[in-house]
């Protein structure tokens, strides 16, 4: 067993209010770890797993939680956590962090978290956060889902998620993003889903989008994007497809009508020519 790892597990117990938990069940005992609600081990004791969604968490996740070297999974969802320490960066072996549904008000996001060399899925959505999002998590190499949605981030996409290639959902819908799509956004040759809809949002959508071979849904709408639809688009074998409420507006040539009419749903503008 990873030294330390029963009293991490004691510390993040006392900092966020485990008496008062939904399921507490064996928490700060001399029971095996692996017996503690939602905690899994592997065969040496190390802690791999920490799934406490929805339970009556409360307070600041401790720094001690880094001590649990080993962790590759951990679902902190749907509580009422206060903030992120930069400190969970170091847990090199993380495989899916899921944070969605906390109160992190105006807590920034760690850049730290771009150390999470192994990350494959980020989730911080519905999280009250009114901050820009690091470039830092640009170097995700491995992240697959990356979900900020539904939240009041500040500044622009940065141009860096560009760099994340084996991306398959971008969630950035909902949360108060500005400024342009970065047209290295068309790197993501394995992105099937890409939404950025309820954003203040200008400019056109960038031609290198057309780049995004995979790419099955697609939603901009409820954003101040204009201009043409470019033409690459028609490269994009969209399953849905919806800009409506936008000031973007198609192409009325008949290889472009018959790319948006093969599109099973979409949600339209206008022609540009009508």
């Amino acid at each position: 067993m990873e030294p330390g790892s029963r009293q991490a597990l004691t510390i993040f117990y006392d900092a966020l209010a485990g008496p008062s938990w939904t399921n507490n069940g064996n928490w700060s005992t001399d029971a095996p770890l692996d017996t503690w609600y939602g905690v899994t081990t592997d065969p040496e004791g190390n802690v791999t797993g920490l799934d406490l969604s929805a339970n009556g968490l409360v307070g600041s996740i401790p720094p001690e939680t880094a001590m649990l070297k080993e962790l590759q999974h951990l679902d902190l969802s749907s509580n009422r956590l206060g903030s992120i320490p930069p400190e969970l960066g170091s847990l090199r072996k993380l495989r899916f962090l899921h944070l969605y549904g906390n109160r992190f008000f105006g807590q920034r996001i760690p850049p730290e978290l771009g150390n999470l060399e192994n990350l494959e899925f980020l989730d911080l959505g519905l999280s009250y956060m009114s901050v820009p999002i690091p470039p830092e998590l640009g170097n995700l190499e491995k992240l697959e889902h990356l979900l900020l949605d539904q939240n009041s981030l500040t500044g622009s996409i940065p141009f860096e998620l560009g760099y994340l290639d084996n991306l398959k959902s971008l969630d950035l819908g909902k949360s108060g993003l500005r400024g342009l799509i970065p047209l290295e956004l068309g790197n993501l040759r394995n992105l099937e889903t890409l939404s950025l809809y309820w954003n203040e949002l200008s400019g056109p959508i960038p031609p290198e989008l057309g780049n995004l071979g995979v790419l099955e849904d697609f939603r901009v709408n409820h954003t101040a994007l204009s201009g043409r639809l470019p033409r690459e688009l028609t490269a994009v074998p969209l399953e849905l497809f919806h800009w409506n409420h936008t000031e973007l507006c198609a192409p009325a040539d008949e290889e472009f009508q018959a790319w948006l009419v093969s599109i099973p749903n979409r949600k339209d503008n206008p022609d540009c020519d009508s």
